[in-house]
């Protein structure tokens, strides 16, 4: 059957007082452009539901459209909703069939582009290479002729790097919760990545290590060594899938003058 719903969106920052300039104004407009007549059978759109899937989804509903008939509703969200907004249209047609359509929107750059400069700033200070690389020397320092005491210093080691790593993870989290960052948008999915990983060479991995270390265990050392190298890899590629995201964008050169002649 020929679709004849029509639905248009615009995003606005808000206009009003000083108070509610942390939102944004999305409004979206519903139209059965289906013709009246012309010997055509009338379609009618019924039970017509908007949902706007951010961090705190919402819904409207736009009950019945006739042919030709149009029905808003707006949306008032953070500004700092980072993630794409996605609208889902949903109703009946002729009480029989389903009907569905989503768009995607995204916040003015004017609002958007401040806000992930600052996130860039807030998550390259979080630096996670150090604390990786360091555990990486003492899986290579490992060898079968180690006295007591070299065990016990690197044991040592990783015992000083767990709250090192906890707190580059909780400090992650609270970046993920002030930017409100969506779990399923481009930076949000790898943002989670980040500190699941982080939360399991915590919890983990440097556990594993540094029990193989304390048996002077080679074949474990190499095995939680490996897994390490595994996490490293993966940690490191999320985050560089964070920063492409967030990097500001690069102004094209404009081509050289062509030659006369």
């Amino acid at each position: 059957m020929e679709s004849y719903l029509v639905v248009e969106s615009s995003v606005q920052p808000d206009s009003g007082s000083e108070r509610d300039r942390g939102y944004a104004n999305v409004l979206v407009r519903v139209t059965n452009s289906a013709p009246a007549s012309d010997g055509r059978p009338n379609i009618h759109f019924d039970n017509i539901e908007l949902r706007a899937q951010a961090r705190n989804n919402q819904s409207k509903n736009l009950g019945h459209l006739e042919p030709g008939q149009t029905a808003e509703a707006e949306f008032r969200l953070y500004k700092n909703e980072l993630a794409f907004v996605q609208f889902r249209v949903s109703c009946k047609i002729d009480q029989s069939s389903l009907f569905s359509l989503q768009r995607l929107n995204t916040l003015p750059d004017a609002v958007v582009a401040p806000l992930l400069e600052q996130l860039r700033v807030d998550f390259d200070n979080v630096e996670i290479e150090e604390p990786l690389e360091k555990i990486t020397s003492i899986a290579a320092a490992i060898h079968p002729d180690m006295t007591l005491a070299e065990v016990s210093n690197r044991r040592n080691e990783l015992d000083q790097l767990k709250p090192i790593i906890a707190q580059k993870r909780q400090t992650l989290g609270h970046l993920f919760d002030a930017y409100h960052l969506n779990r399923e948008s481009p930076i949000g999915t790898p943002f989670q990545e980040v500190i699941q990983l982080l939360q399991k060479l915590e919890r983990e991995q440097l556990t594993a290590m540094d029990a193989a270390i304390s048996n002077t265990d080679l074949e474990s050392i190499r095995a939680a060594a490996h897994d390490f190298q595994q996490l490293q890899i993966s940690a490191l590629r999320a985050r560089e899938t964070i920063r492409r995201h967030i990097r500001p964008p690069q102004p094209q050169k404009s081509p050289p003058p062509k030659g006369e002649g």
